[in-house]
């Protein structure tokens, strides 16, 4: 994947945890993370894409704590979790193809981008939970979007959240969920997925 598609993927993912976590409690406690209440969640999800990007400008740093993160007031959210995003796409924008620290070794700056984008529809997918809110995965020849709507599918899978990042994560077997419709469709969609 490209730089400018991963940052895409980012900003789309952290949009849709903003919009998840808007009027919601902050003090109410992630079901998926039940040791963090929806405010540490938010405060990690900033925390993360500044610690990412100041690896990517400085270097490593230690792992921060979300306890520590402070997003500041609910209605002040969405702002927040926009800049943390933008400032990380900045900085790997900075970087260009340079090799930076990563936990496996030197790697192109574009791995924070990626890797953040991987913890932030995780943490997408925790807040939606939390905040009772759907999702709908549409391929299209242009790819694949997501979206918190309703209608008509050619295959459904339904379930708990967690079980169902699993299964299309491919952490668990589709058996784990109810796939209602064409399962020959569910069945090659999670064959030419890449994990």
């Amino acid at each position: 994947m490209d730089t400018t598609r991963i940052a895409d993927g980012l900003h789309q993912h952290t949009a849709g945890f903003a919009a998840a976590v808007e009027n919601a409690d902050p003090d109410q406690n992630v079901p998926t993370c039940p040791e963090w209440p929806l405010r540490v969640l938010t405060g990690h999800i900033g925390q993360a894409h500044r610690w990412a990007a100041s690896i990517v400008r400085d270097g490593p740093s230690p792992v921060p704590d979300p306890f520590d993160a402070d997003p500041g007031s609910p209605e002040k959210w969405s702002d927040w979790l926009r800049e943390g995003a933008q400032d990380l796409e900045d900085a790997v924008t900075a970087a260009g193809d340079a090799p930076v620290w990563t936990f496996f070794g030197p790697q192109p700056a574009r791995f924070w981008l990626r890797r953040m984008l991987h913890d932030t529809t995780i943490h997408h997918a925790d807040a939606a939970l939390t905040a009772g809110r759907g999702w709908l995965i549409a391929r299209n020849p242009d790819g694949v979007r997501w979206t918190r709507e309703t209608g008509t599918a050619d295959v459904t899978l339904a379930g708990p959240v967690r079980d169902l990042l699993l299964v299309l994560t491919r952490r668990l077997p589709a058996e784990r969920v109810t796939v209602t419709g064409d399962e020959a469709l569910a069945a090659h969609w999670l064959a030419h997925t890449a994990a």
